[in-house]
């Protein structure tokens, strides 16, 4: 299987330490840099603010796999609040993942993404707190994309 994710990193000072597994194989980590001032506002759409992840791992059928991004080693400094109010952050957005050449599109939100010492959220692609963000599916690739689409 063909593995493109796509990601991208708002910060002020460090950027976020991402590791990326297959069942706890690690198939890729490091840093999402790209050092952005911290406005809230991103342009996630240029080239410049995506990392893009790109491996194979053979996979056989019947196989239930877990794709896992974690993000690892936010320290508490990263998240400056005023006033009530979060004014610099440390975030880390999944923005889109292909699957053997398919953007899974709308069937990125049956990931959980569990943080550290939170309960799990469901339907979120932003991660703000070190955790796993997990998303589970069987091979083959295609006949689990059949049967959770609704076309």
């Amino acid at each position: 299987m063909k593995f493109k994710i796509k990601l991208y990193g708002e910060y002020w000072y460090k950027a976020p330490r991402v590791k990326v597994n297959i069942d706890d194989n690690t198939m890729w980590e490091g840093k999402v840099h790209r050092h952005l001032m911290w406005s809230g506002i991103v342009n996630q759409n240029s080239p410049n603010n995506t990392r893009v992840i790109e491996f194979e791992k053979e996979i056989s059928d019947g196989e239930e796999i877990k794709l896992n991004i974690i993000l690892e080693d936010k320290t508490d400094d990263q998240t400056v609040v005023e006033d009530g109010k979060t004014i610099k952050d440390q975030l880390l957005h999944i923005k889109s993942i292909e699957i053997d050449d398919i953007d899974i599109e709308n069937l990125i939100w049956e990931a959980i993404y569990t943080p550290k010492n939170k309960p799990p959220q469901k339907k979120t692609t932003c991660l703000g707190i070190n955790g796993t963000w997990c998303l589970t599916f069987k091979a083959p690739f295609y006949l689990w994309l059949l049967e959770k689409n609704t076309w």
